[in-house]
């Protein structure tokens, strides 16, 4: 998987929307964490995890934004697909579903709109075909 090949997809199944061009894509997951060990216990410290979350930032340029602008609206909740491609093969990398935290857009003369959004994951994070090679 590199950044050139990365898209993502918003929308479920067929009726998804591919947002074309993304520069960059950042997925950040974290997990709650507690301790389990006792002081007088043990030497190392040993925890449970907890609760997941994960978010997601993405920048784009892209040709046609009156294609996506009604889909990603601040506070609505998206389904996300990043996909791959290999040559003319695409493949899902990374599903979930999502709530958008935040949007930007900057119009510059020329064909191109650029921005980004932010996404906070609402449930699970899926790697269903993830190779990381």
């Amino acid at each position: 998987m590199n950044g050139n090949n990365v898209y993502i997809s918003i929308g479920e199944g067929t009726s998804s929307t591919i947002i074309a061009g993304t520069k960059v894509n950042e997925i950040q997951t974290e997990c709650e964490t507690i301790e389990i060990s006792g002081p007088n216990v043990a030497e190392w410290r040993q925890h449970i995890v907890k609760r997941k979350e994960w978010s997601m930032s993405a920048n784009y340029l892209i040709t046609n934004f009156a294609q996506i602008q009604g889909i990603l609206q601040s506070g609505t909740e998206v389904g996300i697909v990043v996909v791959g491609r290999d040559g003319t093969t695409m493949s899902t990398l990374l599903q979930g579903r999502a709530i958008v935290k935040q949007g930007k857009q900057s119009f510059t003369r020329g064909k191109l709109a650029q921005g980004s959004w932010k996404f906070i994951g609402n449930g699970p994070l899926t790697a269903p075909n993830l190779s990381l090679e």
